[in-house]
């Protein structure tokens, strides 16, 4: 099963992260990535999911619930007042035939130097398989802290978002004061509308990775499509061999990732763990 990881900050623009992309920061999935060269873009299988429902029968929350959730939770704690989101439609896209889309990617000379070049700096690499997505999201901003008998706020609603990281377009929109009448406002609910499609999560299959030597490898064929002599840098110390003349070999797979590990929260869904930083 694909790793889902909400990424930091909790939304990106939808033109930020593609398909098919291999990276090195699942946190940042749009920062030190190599977007792999095909004559035939990755093709995507799109459906959407019910963010409020739940299985009765199964005691884990549906995986849009636990999403909004996990999201709605991050969002308080990050900018320290009660915010509730309500997205209008969400969306998941996977990539079709991943294993057959990392085959294609492999083949092409940048894409092998870019992932070698990774592996020689210990580097982990995860294929981009699924985007979540929330579009036209409503923040409700139910309470907040009031300071003094005029009303005054300790934090206004555009800077608290800003705080929990939020990629939210604010153009046209009016942010109460944080002064005078902001007491009624805080009151009613106040609410920020994030116009289009926002990436709220990312899934993950990990590409891992092992240096051979030519010399062990029996009746050993470069050509394989997930091998192949290595063009960059020096990996003759990661194999024992003396000889200046062996080649050196590198040979990647397409895996799921189980557990994080340390540094993550990971609740259930009955879709699978969604991985978010506490």
């Amino acid at each position: 099963m694909a790793l889902t990881v909400i990424p930091n900050p909790l939304f990106l623009p939808f033109e930020a992260v593609r398909l098919g992309r291999i990276v090195t920061n699942i946190d940042q999935p749009s920062e030190g990535y190599h977007e792999p060269f095909s004559a035939e873009p990755p093709t995507s299988i799109v459906s959407e999911f019910n963010y409020a429902g739940h299985n009765q029968e199964d005691s884990r929350a549906t995986f849009g619930s636990t999403l909004t959730s996990l999201l709605s939770a991050a969002f308080n704690k990050r900018s320290k007042s009660e915010i509730r989101m309500e997205p209008r439609c969400c969306k998941a896209y996977a990539l079709d035939n991943s294993d057959a889309w990392i085959d294609r990617a492999i083949g092409h000379e940048k894409t092998r130097q870019w992932i070698e070049r990774a592996a020689i700096r210990g580097s982990k690499m995860f294929l981009i398989v699924g985007i979540c997505t929330l579009t036209d999201t409503r923040f409700l901003q139910t309470s907040v802290k009031e300071q003094g008998s005029q009303g005054q706020v300790t934090v206004p609603v555009s800077l608290s978002l800003a705080a929990a990281g939020a990629v939210v377009p604010l153009a046209g929109l009016v942010d109460p004061s944080a002064h005078g009448s902001f007491a009624r406002f805080a009151s009613n609910g106040t609410r920020i509308f994030a116009p289009g499609e926002q990436v709220c999560a990312v899934q993950y299959r990990e590409i891992g990775y092992k240096w051979l030597s030519s010399r062990v490898i029996e009746n050993v064929r470069l050509s394989k499509t997930r091998q192949w002599s290595c063009t960059e840098g020096n990996r003759r110390n990661a194999y024992d061999s003396e000889d200046e003349d062996d080649e050196y070999v590198i040979k990647v797979d397409i895996k799921d990732t189980e557990n994080m590990g340390s540094g993550w929260d990971a609740v259930e869904s009955e879709e699978g763990v969604i991985y978010i930083r506490p």
